[in-house]
């Protein structure tokens, strides 16, 4: 397929899709033939992009152990509220 417009595509060209065939099988053949390379290059490519990895869970952490600070500054009011509750006489 290719795009013609922004939610629009159409087939492509039956040589088009012949020569993308070949690239994508030539590439797995690559793959196949040298486990070991394409393993390597697999742990190279983790390593790369562990930094970014790494920095998205941090901020992701951050904003947990805030929403959970918040929930526990919450519940903590709640606690605090239903003791004065319990602590009120009922009315007769």
């Amino acid at each position: 397929m290719r795009r013609v417009a922004a939610f629009a595509s159409t087939p492509a060209p039956v040589l088009t899709t012949a020569k993308t065939h070949q690239a994508v099988f030539a590439a797995l053949k690559i793959h196949q033939a040298d486990t070991e390379h394409t393993a390597r290059m697999g742990r190279l490519y983790s390593q790369h992009r562990a930094p970014g990895r790494r920095k998205k869970a941090l901020q992701e952490l951050r904003r947990t152990e805030q929403l959970t600070a918040t929930l526990n500054e919450r519940a903590a009011r709640l606690r605090q509220f239903l003791g004065h509750l319990d602590a009120t006489p009922a009315p007769n």
